[in-house]
């Protein structure tokens, strides 16, 4: 999956149930979801952007988010990932700040596991940087527009 998804465009038909199976209560299923996810997703990819989109318009920050809560580690390192992934290539996402993947990201921070996997949690704390500056800079615009009434 992850040569084809580096050569050819993936429709939502293809990504959008992949990302369902994020929902899955195998957790095995769930981890090689996120895993083939992040293939799509992953910034070596040239359509990385526009997969990384489809991926948060089926709802795939919020299924990432509940995944962390699993407790596997393999699946809440994939779910790691891609979130990661996500927040870096479209960090202007409405659908990560509705499914709170900052504070998630924040928590998962603090977790004893990444100071043993230093490259995660440098990745980690590159999309935090991101989705801060993006979430400061997004909320200073938001409340420098005055509030005219007609």
């Amino acid at each position: 999956m992850g040569s084809l998804a580096r050569i050819f465009p993936a429709p939502a038909r293809v990504i959008a149930p992949i990302t369902q199976a994020l929902l899955s209560w195998d957790v095995g299923v769930a981890a090689e979801a996120a895993d083939t996810l992040y293939k799509f997703a992953n910034k070596n990819n040239y359509l990385h952007v526009e997969h990384s989109k489809t991926i948060l318009e089926s709802n795939g920050a919020s299924h990432l988010v509940a995944l962390l809560n699993y407790p596997e580690l393999y699946t809440q390192t994939q779910a790691l990932k891609l979130l990661c992934c996500l927040s870096l290539n479209v960090p202007d996402s409405d659908f990560l700040a509705q499914a709170h993947v900052l504070k998630a990201l924040e928590i998962a921070n603090r977790l004893v596991v990444l100071n043993q996997n230093l490259e995660l949690k440098n990745y980690v704390l590159d999309a935090i940087a991101k989705l801060e500056l993006y979430q400061s800079s997004s909320h200073s615009n938001s409340s420098s527009k005055p509030n005219y009434i007609p």
